[in-house]
């Protein structure tokens, strides 16, 4: 009968060890050593390859393998990282040089846009004064060659004028709004230059332009005289006049100029360009002007 083998091919009793007693490796088998190349035959730096230290493990007498013991540390001696210097990006000071100007570029437009509409806004009203003040003129004019003398100021009795906002001037309202509907029947007005006894108007009608006075509260309108009416020529409608106005403002200036209201010279009412129907107040002796609007409230001293 045939011997019995096992799974693997091996008869079955048979000792597969007996040819690994008896015979012992006399020293562990030492590594070859690296070449002194600079690089291995792997292709790898000498640096890299691990340099093990060496043992030699003694025979067992018994014929027994050697028992090698604790396993020898391997050291691996790698070369230290090079550091690799990232060059320093300059940071930009905005603070500094021509990048804080950037800033202001929204302040150089609005500044590029109101600069010139503001100068042509004062020379606008400038001009105005100037038209007002040669319009002035004219009618002071108009005032010596129509009567031969001016009343002499009074106390604001029956012997003398009234003076400033004394009863029955006309820079009140009871006293300026009938002598306002007499004078409209004479056309539209230009300028009014009003004193507290006495009107001197310059009013447009077609192409005329007339000097129509009214001396006192209560007297008539009357045409001094005429003359052709040159070029485009403002005009205030009678509907925007406020016969309150005058009082408003020469009580608000004489208060600023801490002056009586008696000082009062005279006003004028004009159309000035960009800002509309403007009252002007003028007080003996120079002692100042301002100017307010249609209402009379006061919107700038002028002298």
């Amino acid at each position: 009968m045939g011997a019995k083998h096992d799974a693997f091919g091996r008869e079955i009793g048979e000792d597969t060890l007996a040819g690994l007693r008896g015979a012992a490796p006399s020293s562990v088998e030492q590594p070859a050593s690296a070449p002194n190349a600079t690089t291995s035959a792997s292709g790898f730096d000498d640096d890299f390859i691990p340099k093990a230290a060496t043992a030699t493990a003694p025979a067992s007498s018994s014929g027994a393998p050697a028992d090698v013991g604790t396993p020898v540390a391997m050291t691996w001696d790698l070369p230290a990282p090079e550091r690799t210097e990232i060059p320093a990006v300059a940071s930009i000071d905005v603070s500094r040089g021509p990048w804080w100007l950037l800033r202001f570029i929204p302040v150089f437009i609005v500044l590029a846009i109101m600069v010139p509409v503001g100068i042509g806004v004062y020379s606008a009203v400038d001009g105005g004064v100037d038209t007002a003040r040669d319009a002035i003129d004219d009618v002071q004019r108009a005032i010596d060659e129509g009567r031969e003398s001016l009343p002499t100021p009074g106390g604001g009795d029956d012997d003398g004028p009234v003076l400033g906002l004394q009863r029955g001037s006309l820079l009140t309202k009871s006293a300026l709004s009938p002598a306002l509907g007499r004078l409209q029947a004479h056309g539209k007005v230009r300028l009014i230059r009003l004193a507290p006894d006495r009107i001197n108007a310059q009013l447009v009608r077609g192409d005329t332009l007339r000097h129509v006075s009214v001396a006192g509260a209560g007297a008539a309108a009357k045409v001094d005289s005429e003359s052709p009416a040159t070029g485009a020529l403002e005009t205030v409608p009678f509907a925007s006049i406020d016969p309150a106005a005058p009082y408003r403002l020469t009580r608000s200036a004489a208060g600023r100029l801490r002056v009586p209201t008696t000082r009062v010279d005279y006003l004028v009412l004009m159309d000035l360009p960009l800002q509309g129907p403007s009252w002007m107040v003028y007080f003996k002796d120079g002692k100042g002007a301002f100017q307010g609007d249609a209402h009379g409230r006061v919107t700038r001293r002028i002298s």
